[in-house]
């Protein structure tokens, strides 16, 4: 039942957006490209309506629905994508993405008229699992005071009582970058992400 209601809402959002609107926000997207201005101040520039703000989302959604799931990424693959990793050797599978549309935020009874700003950004769900035999090289400070760079399994890293939660923090900061390589759109208006980390495997 759920499904049927997202999809009549999706129809029923795709219908209220007038052609001429989707002809300005895409030359309006293709201009950004080359312009280092902030979401705010596009969204401002450009005079990004409430419409336009959802055919923006329908259009990260598109490209968002091209993350694999359930496929097995390692970080130190040569296929892996050109981001950030550090000294992470890990793999992870995308078990499922959630809250790619916000419906919700529609609901103007509820919610009234949202800002284009937060149809944009609200947040996505991603649910993770990471495999129980990665590394990570972790600064540790030793008894004389100085640090030394030592190589931990993930799993005792993810779960140490002093830096636990940064390695958590730094993973999904991996995920998420890992995400955005298939939505240009989601990385450029900063979307949020609320990503658990809450299977493994082996």
């Amino acid at each position: 039942m759920r499904d049927i209601i997202r999809k009549i809402l999706k129809e029923q959002t795709e219908l209220t957006i007038p052609n001429n609107k989707k002809v300005y926000v895409d030359r309006a997207l293709k201009m950004w490209e080359t312009d280092p201005m902030s979401p705010k101040s596009f969204i401002s520039t450009f005079g990004i309506d409430r419409d336009m703000a959802i055919y923006i989302r329908q259009k990260m959604v598109e490209q968002l629905s091209t993350v694999p799931i359930g496929k097995k990424i390692w970080t130190l693959d040569k296929d892996f994508p050109d981001i950030e990793t550090g000294d992470y050797d890990f793999k992870f599978e995308i078990t499922e993405m959630s809250k790619l549309f916000p419906n919700y935020l529609l609901d103007r009874e509820r919610f009234g008229d949202v800002s284009p700003n937060s149809i944009l950004t609200d947040d996505i769900g991603v649910d993770v699992a990471v495999s129980r035999s990665g590394t990570v090289h972790v600064n540790i400070r030793q008894d004389d005071g100085e640090y030394e760079l030592i190589e931990m399994n993930i799993m005792s890293a993810m779960h140490d009582d002093d830096f636990g939660w940064e390695i958590q923090s730094e993973i999904k900061d991996i995920v998420w970058f890992y995400i955005c390589t298939f939505s240009p759109l989601a990385l450029k208006f900063h979307t949020h992400s609320h990503i658990k980390l809450f299977k493994t495997f082996d």
